[in-house]
């Protein structure tokens, strides 16, 4: 006879969680000198440094300066405007990941901070990864586990306000991220959801701190990302599988939401069969 039985039920709320890797080269250096903001995170493990202290990352308001040092880790999630300088003087591995809790809603904002600190132990398994696995899908997987840890051991305060998502939101959540496009508007939600758009964006920024249209940017975004990380499609492509009315208006949406032209864009996001 059974006497008692846990409940693990809740687990289920958390089943839209995602961890998407969107990005990772492999002991990256070059130059790069921009301001930008990106809808996923950023981290950087710099194994490599001349020591001039060349390379920096600073905030757009002054809230932080971190010049770059080898054997430390560089975070900056995302929504931050930042100015990357990096330059030849480091080598280093970067991520662009993101940590959705919610379709379209990364863990991380522009309210959480930027942090730095010791990378040594990052850096060694990053190494002993690449060095030693050959199994490319294990080595993906080792990525993650290395990644979603980071994410453990860096949990952004506040993250509790996201666990009690009302039902509608969830749903909606689950309906943008399958068919969210370029013809999707704040007034065409609000009227599925039965209310005024002024109400409609009022609750949504209660729960969410951001406003819909700006939610809505952050899908249109990954799956831009998504899109674009593949190395046949083409700019017109794209802009016709989310119905952009032309590759011009898709490339200004892009350079509005991160701040660099899409050839640079593009070029951050192409992943090849050999980096994993």
């Amino acid at each position: 006879m059974i006497h008692h039985v846990e409940d693990n039920s809740f687990l289920k709320k958390f089943d839209f969680s995602n961890t998407t890797v969107l990005h990772i080269l492999r002991k990256e250096q070059l130059s790069f000198h921009r301001i930008c903001s990106f809808s996923y995170n950023i981290l950087v493990l710099v194994f490599q440094s001349d020591g001039s202290g060349t390379s920096y990352m600073k905030g757009k308001s002054q809230d932080f300066y971190f010049t770059l040092e080898e054997g430390h880790f560089y975070f900056i999630p995302a929504g931050h405007t930042v100015e990357y300088n990096l330059q030849p003087d480091i080598c280093y591995y970067t991520f662009h990941v993101g940590f959705e809790i919610y379709p379209g809603l990364d863990l991380y904002s522009p309210r959480t901070p930027c942090i730095t600190g010791d990378g040594t132990a990052l850096i060694r398994e990053m190494d002993q990864l690449w060095a030693l696995e050959k199994d490319h899908l294990h080595r993906a997987c080792a990525i993650r586990a290395l990644l979603l840890q980071f994410f453990l051991d860096h949990w952004p305060e506040g993250a509790e306000e996201y666990w009690n998502i009302p039902e509608e939101f969830q749903t909606l959540g689950a309906l943008l991220q399958q068919e969210c496009d370029a013809t999707w508007t704040v007034a065409r939600i609000a009227d599925q959801l039965g209310v005024s758009p002024d109400v409609f964006t009022r609750k949504f920024r209660t729960y969410f701190g951001i406003t819909p249209k700006k939610y809505m940017e952050n899908i249109l975004m990954r799956k831009i990302s998504s899109a674009l990380s593949r190395k046949k499609s083409t700019l017109r492509a794209v802009a016709n599988e989310l119905h952009f009315s032309s590759e011009f208006y898709l490339s200004r949406f892009i350079r509005k939401n991160t701040g660099i032209p899409v050839p640079q864009f593009r070029k951050q996001l192409l992943l090849y069969p050999g980096n994993w």
